[in-house]
Formats: structure tokens, C-alpha cells, sequence
């Protein structure tokens, strides 16, 4: 799912002002040449994304390799840029944010929504900044790269739309012919909320299949990042 040129760019980013904020999952990406790339440049935004506790129907846990990443990102804060650093970068920009909509869940319903909160104020910048439009990802518990409607992001829906204070749109899946079509065609600041990276091995590069642990290959991380 690959739309190039240089008014494309990816984030998992907020405001300057959000100086103490904790890292997300995946690595902070800038990259104008890829809207669905990974970072290949120094200059990357940093996270608006506060970690915390939840309960609920599953438990959010943060893996070694969530802390750990988490860990060096603080450390190499110095040398990223902030949203508000490349608002020339935003107008008339699809931006691909990573948000962190991993909130405890139960009978379909949100119990804690801080996690969703705590990125309103990033994608409004982008919004007021004339961004043509702002299409969110995220992981929702540990589906172990298995399609599962107990972790599927559609009861977020509701939640995000009234705190943004407009409707998003919400597409059943992250990647494919129907997530390339709506991204594409999205347009005068519409907003909208990928399917669950986590239904796909290659998101974390291994999941569970009948019950056997199973690694992805490099071409399916791959191909699940163009």
C-alpha cells in the first residue's frame, strides 16, 4: 500500500510541549517518499503517547522489547523533532500517524479510554494544520497475528470521533486493496482508523498458528510495510 511523493509522510509524533511523554510500540517514521514507509532518515519525530496501566477483559502487558526500544528512544530524544517543528510539512499532507488505542476493553466496551485522550491534542494539530488527511494505526492486546473481533479497533470508533469532534471513518483492515482505496482517495481532513496491525504476523514479525509459534519472513515484513 504505497502512495509516493513529497506531500506523504508517516508519524508517531505530538507537540513540543509534550516534553515528558512515554514512547509507543513501533519506531517513529518520517518518511516523505513512502506513505506507508519506515524510517530511513536521522531526523524522526518523537511519540505523544502516554504508557499506562490498564485492566480490563485482557491485560496490557509491555514486552522486553517495548521497554527496551522505549528506553533508547528517551535516550535519543535530543535528536528528533517535534510536530510543531514541520508544520510546512503538514498542509495539504496524508499523514499516517501510529497512535496507541491499546485501551482495556470489556463486553465491547472501552473502560479506560486515557490512551485515546492522550492523542486527541496531536491529531487536532495536524487537523488545524491542514493536513488533507490523518489516517490512524494501532494495536489493540495480543491477537498473535490472528484475526480476532475481541481485539478488533471498531468499538474505538465512537470514542475517537467524539473527542476529535468529527466522524472518523474505520476500515476492517490495515492493509489491501480496500485500506489503499479509502487512504488514497481521503480527503479535506477526514480521519480515519486502520484494522488492528497486530491481525498480521509480520507486525511483530511472529505470531501463533494452531497453536504453534511461528516467525515471519523478512519478505512478509516486507510487503506488509509497503
Amino acid at each position: 500500500m504505497t502512495a509516493s511523493g513529497p506531500s506523504n509522510f508517516s508519524t508517531n509524533f505530538g507537540p513540543s510541549s509534550n516534553k515528558q511523554s512515554s514512547f509507543g510500540q513501533a519506531p517513529s517514521m518520517f518518511n516523505p517518499s513512502n506513505f506507508f514507509g519506515q524510517q530511513k532518515i536521522k531526523g524522526v519525530p518523537r511519540s505523544s503517547t502516554v504508557m499506562m496501566a490498564a485492566d480490563g477483559d485482557f491485560e496490557v502487558k509491555d514486552s522486553k522489547d517495548d521497554k527496551d526500544f522505549r528506553e533508547k528512544e528517551s535516550m535519543n530524544l535530543s535528536k528528533k523533532l517535534a510536530i510543531d517543528d514541520i508544520p510546512d510539512k503538514i498542509k495539504g499532507s496524508r499523514v499516517l500517524m501510529r497512535v496507541d488505542f491499546n485501551v482495556p476493553m470489556k463486553d465491547g466496551e472501552i473502560t479506560d479510554p486515557k490512551r485515546i485522550v492522550s492523542t486527541i491534542p496531536s491529531i487536532k494539530y495536524l487537523l488545524d494544520n491542514g493536513a488533507k488527511s490523518v489516517v490512524l494505526m494501532s494495536h489493540l492486546g495480543r491477537p498473535d497475528g490472528n484475526k480476532n473481533d475481541k481485539f478488533s479497533l471498531k468499538p474505538v470508533v465512537g470514542k475517537v470521533s467524539e473527542l476529535v469532534g468529527k466522524d472518523v471513518t474505520f476500515v476492517p483492515d490495515c492493509v489491501g486493496e480496500e485500506a489503499t482505496k479509502v487512504t488514497a482517495e481521503a480527503k479535506d481532513g477526514q480521519v480515519i482508523l486502520l484494522e488492528n496491525l497486530r491481525f498480521y504476523p509480520a507486525e511483530e514479525g511472529k505470531g501463533v498458528v494452531n497453536g504453534e509459534k511461528v516467525k515471519a519472513t523478512a519478505e512478509e515484513v516486507a510487503d506488509f510495510r509497503e
